[in-house]
C-alpha cells in the first residue's frame, strides 16, 4: 500500500510509524539500563500487529484490561498475560475458561470476599480441569483508585488466603500509579516514582515479615516509567500510552509534541465566518470528550489541529467544541480561513490517546507523507 490521505474516508485514525518506533526504544533502553523487564499495557495499542511490532527484549510478557484482549492476544500467540483488572466475580467463569488453556495468564484480586468466591468457584470445577490459577494483589500506592495499602490487614489476609489455597499460585503485587497524572514539573514526577517503589517495597517487606514471599513486584504508569531513578527489588515495569503519548503527556513533561505518534485525520467541512469558525468532521465520537488537559497549564479543548503531512501544529487552534460528528475550531483571525479551506485535511492529536483509539477499528500508517499500511485494532469487552 502507497496511498494518499484523499482515498480515506474520515474521520479515521493516523499512526505515525517512526514517531511510535522512537517512543517504544526509548522506554525499553531506559529498562535495559534499570535491568528491568517491561510489560507494555496493550489496552492503548490493541493491536496485534503493533504488539509484534514490540515484541523484543527487555520485554517479557503484556498487560490488558479487559478479558476480550486477553482471549484476542492470547490467540494471536501471546501467553504471558496480566490481566491488569480487579477481577470482578461475573468474569470468574470466563477468566478461567481462558486460563485452563494459558497457564501464564495472571489475574488481580485486591479483597478476601471476591476471593472466597473464586475460591469456590475453582474448588467446585477442580474434578473436571487441572489447572492453577495464578493471583497478583493490586496495591494502592497513592490513593488513586483500586487496591490495598501496603501494610493493611487485609492485604495479609488475602495474600494468606491466596497461599493456603490449592488452588492458587500467588505471583506478587502490582500497582498502578495513576495520580502521577496529575503532576506538574519532572521533580514532581521523580518524587511520585520514587513513593511508588518504596511502597511496593514496604508492602513487600510487610508480607515477608509474615513467611509470604513476594516473587514479582510490577509496577508503572507512562509518566512514572520515564522517571524512576532507583528500581531495586522491582521486577518489572508497565506501561502502555508511551508508544503513541499525547497531549496529557506532553503537559506533565514526559514527551513533546513533536513525539506524538497517534492523530485523527479529519475534513474541513464548513466555515462559519460571522463567527470566526471553521467546522470539521471530527466530533466527540471520533475525538473522545476527554477533557484531560483543562486543568493542566495548556488546555488544548478537545485536540491540537497540525497539519496532515507535516505533522507540524497550525499556529495554536485546537478544537474548542466537540458534538457527536461536528467539531469546531475558534480562528485567531480571519486570515485562516485561506489555511483551511473547505475540503482540507487536518490531523487532530488527542488527549488522551488510549480513549481517542478506542474509536477506531483500525489504524492508517503514515510514513513519509504518504499511508504505507492498514492493520487493525480492537475494541469492547
Amino acid at each position: 500500500m502507497n496511498t494518499s490521505f484523499d482515498s480515506l474516508q474520515t474521520p479515521c485514525l493516523i499512526l505515525h510509524q517512526s514517531r511510535f518506533d522512537a517512543n517504544v526504544t526509548r522506554l525499553y533502553e531506559k529498562c535495559k539500563v534499570h535491568k528491568t523487564a517491561i510489560r507494555p499495557h496493550l489496552k492503548t495499542a490493541k493491536s496485534v500487529a503493533l504488539a509484534k511490532r514490540m515484541q523484543r527484549a527487555p520485554m517479557t510478557g503484556i498487560t490488558v484490561s479487559t478479558l476480550h484482549e486477553a482471549e484476542y492476544f492470547y490467540n494471536a500467540g501471546f501467553n504471558d498475560i496480566l490481566y491488569a483488572v480487579t477481577i470482578a466475580p461475573n468474569k470468574i467463569e470466563r477468566a478461567v475458561t481462558l486460563a485452563t488453556k494459558c497457564p501464564s495468564l495472571i489475574l488481580l484480586i485486591d479483597n478476601v470476599t471476591v476471593f472466597k468466591i473464586f475460591d469456590r468457584f475453582v474448588q467446585g470445577i477442580k474434578a473436571e480441569h487441572q489447572f492453577n490459577i495464578r493471583l497478583m494483589i493490586e496495591i494502592d500506592v497513592d490513593g488513586h483508585r483500586a487496591g490495598l495499602l501496603p501494610n493493611e490487614e487485609e492485604l495479609l489476609a488475602l495474600a494468606q488466603s491466596i497461599v493456603e489455597s490449592r488452588n492458587f499460585t500467588f505471583c506478587g503485587l502490582m500497582t498502578h500509579a495513576g495520580e502521577s497524572y496529575t503532576c506538574q514539573t519532572p521533580v514532581d514526577l521523580q518524587q511520585h516514582a520514587k513513593q511508588e517503589v518504596e511502597r511496593m517495597q514496604e508492602a513487600k517487606r510487610f508480607l515477608q515479615q509474615h513467611d509470604i514471599k513476594c516473587p514479582v513486584l510490577s509496577i508503572g504508569s507512562t509518566p512514572t516509567a520515564n522517571a524512576y531513578e532507583n528500581l531495586d527489588e522491582i521486577d518489572e515495569i508497565r506501561a502502555g500510552v508511551f508508544v503513541f503519548y499525547d497531549l496529557v503527556m506532553t503537559n506533565i513533561g514526559v514527551c513533546t509534541i513533536d513525539d506524538i505518534a497517534l492523530g485523527v485525520l479529519s475534513t474541513v467541512i464548513s466555515h462559519k465566518k460571522s463567527h470566526n469558525r471553521v467546522i470539521i468532521d471530527a466530533g466527540g465520537l471520533a475525538l473522545s470528550k476527554d477533557r484531560g488537559t483543562a486543568s493542566q497549564k495548556a488546555d488544548f479543548g478537545y485536540g491540537l489541529l497540525i497539519d496532515a503531512l507535516t505533522w507540524i501544529p497550525i499556529g495554536q487552534l485546537v478544537v474548542n467544541q466537540a458534538n457527536q460528528e461536528h467539531g469546531v475550531v475558534y480562528l485567531q483571525n480571519t486570515e485562516q480561513f485561506s489555511n483551511l479551506p473547505v475540503g482540507a485535511k487536518v490531523i487532530v492529536l488527542p488527549n488522551h490517546a488510549c480513549m481517542t483509539a478506542a474509536a477506531h477499528s483500525e489504524y492508517h500508517v503514515f510514513e513519509d507523507g504518504r499511508i504505507i499500511d492498514t492493520i487493525s485494532r480492537i475494541n469492547g469487552w
